[in-house]
């Protein structure tokens, strides 16, 4: 299926308010407002919106525009700016304590901002503040966030935060109170290979959070992350990915290649040029031509299901879904692949059957061997033993099973032996440990399957 970026565009009612916040064109601006208006949407505005009407404020402001509305959305303005302040307030004592302890981190989307510009907290309204840890410092971020009283949610063992989180997820909420901290071992949910992020960390910029020394992504990466995480992972679909794009746009630190070679390398090109059509189209601001044309030929059929996907739900919803899916991640783990150090030389895969441990009912966990070399391929084995034919019979391998990477999947009975070619990188780079055979239907297996891994 092939989806038009409009797809995932915001809906009507939403884009008028960016117009109106961002559109170089006052007159654009004027119209759009004029439009919103007579909708008469001031009284049901939802969330989405009203994280918008601060900016929208400030630009009526600018206009001259008299309208019995303009005070409302002045308050919010006012509202907003109480509402981050006494975030940043609860939040800095927490990112002090890393800076005190030698650890420095990296902000991102509305809390980058915020650092190189506090003005901005009275329209980049975030209910956490996003904090890279550096990798080198993950378990001693942890350690130091926990001690200090931060619990995680959901709650999550301190070995599984700090041994556990790569192959499930990039970042996991601590809090405490007021206190809201997004702690990313990763910056974007879809590049969790260890080294995704060191180019972007060797260009973060110099800022201060309330007075305190951080980093902060630099221009190329807040467009890139708004593109390729905040236009969708969000279920209440606001604004803010638009705010924050605008603001990296006409950022004089935005170099346009490096944006492009970022987005290539982390095979993101279909996400970046969904949000680049909203800008070009919607919002009225220009990006480079020609970049735009060569990243809508890198956003590839299955990267473009693949959006499709993610914009719908965060689990894929059917086999093709599921397929595509595990093509991108195959291919985004090839291209981190690319521009990953040179590692030690690897120990070779053993070829010995082994039977797989069981995890829950008829689900069952096949280690990863160790010392594998994610530049080479491996050939995984798996040996079921007899079924019966029963209601819903399915068998499907799985690598990140939250994500619902389907590697091979069949619903014939019987005893079978099913092989399957794995690029060691989608496994190694996100320091998984284990893939999983789930054995769906009425029946309980009788005895657990084996499987044997050897180089492909």
């Amino acid at each position: 299926m092939t989806f038009h970026p409009s797809a995932f565009w915001p809906a009507r009612p939403l884009s008028l308010l960016l117009i109106v916040a961002l559109h170089p064109s006052d007159e654009a601006a004027r119209a759009a407002w004029s439009e919103w208006e007579r909708l008469g949407l001031v009284e049901d505005a939802n969330w989405a919106d009203l994280r918008v009407f601060p900016t929208v404020a400030r630009r009526l402001a600018a206009l001259g525009v008299a309208s019995p509305v303009v005070p409302r959305l002045a308050g919010v303005r006012r509202f907003m700016w109480s509402k981050m302040q006494n975030r940043i307030r609860v939040t800095r004592p927490y990112i002090a304590a890393l800076v005190e302890a030698g650890v420095t981190p990296m902000l991102t989307k509305g809390a980058a901002r915020i650092a190189l510009d506090p003005s901005e907290a009275a329209e980049r309204y975030s209910h956490d503040i996003d904090l890279v840890a550096p990798p080198e410092d993950w378990e001693r971020t942890v350690d130091l966030l926990l001690a200090l009283g931060l619990q995680s949610t959901p709650d999550w063992p301190r070995e599984r935060l700090v041994h556990g989180m790569r192959g499930v997820r990039h970042s996991q909420a601590l809090k405490s109170g007021e206190a809201d901290i997004d702690l990313h071992q990763s910056a974007l949910r879809l590049n969790r290979a260890i080294h995704d992020d060191d180019a972007m960390r060797a260009r973060a910029l110099p800022a201060t959070f309330a007075g305190v020394p951080v980093l902060a992504a630099s221009a190329p990466d807040r467009l890139m992350m708004a593109f390729c995480h905040g236009l969708l992972f969000d279920s209440a679909r606001p604004g803010d990915w638009a705010l924050d794009a605008a603001a990296a746009m006409r950022s004089p630190d935005l170099d346009w290649g490096v944006f492009e070679d970022e987005v290539r390398a982390r095979a993101l090109s279909a996400f970046a040029t969904c949000g680049l059509a909203y800008m070009r189209e919607v919002i009225g601001l220009s990006p480079p031509a020609a970049m735009c044309e060569r990243l809508a030929i890198d956003a590839s059929p299955v990267f473009m299901e693949e959006l499709g996907s993610a914009f719908r739900s965060h689990a894929h919803k059917n086999r093709r879904e599921s397929t595509a899916r595990c093509f991108a991640q195959i291919e985004r783990a090839r291209r981190s692949l690319a521009r990953m150090p040179e590692t030690a030389v690897r120990a070779p895969v053993s070829t010995d059957w082994v039977q797989a441990g069981l995890s829950a009912r008829n689900t069952f966990v096949m280690a990863l061997p160790p010392g594998a070399d994610p530049r080479r391929d491996l050939k995984l084995e798996v040996a079921t033993p007899p079924l019966a034919p029963s209601k819903g019979l399915n068998c499907r391998v799985l690598a990140f099973p939250s994500q619902g990477t389907v590697l091979a999947e069949w619903e014939e009975p019987g005893e079978r032996t099913v092989a399957l070619r794995m690029p060691g990188a989608l496994l190694s780079l996100h320091a998984a440990r284990e893939v999983r055979l789930e054995i769906a239907g009425d029946q309980e297996v009788g005895s657990p399957p084996r499987y044997r891994w050897s180089e492909a």
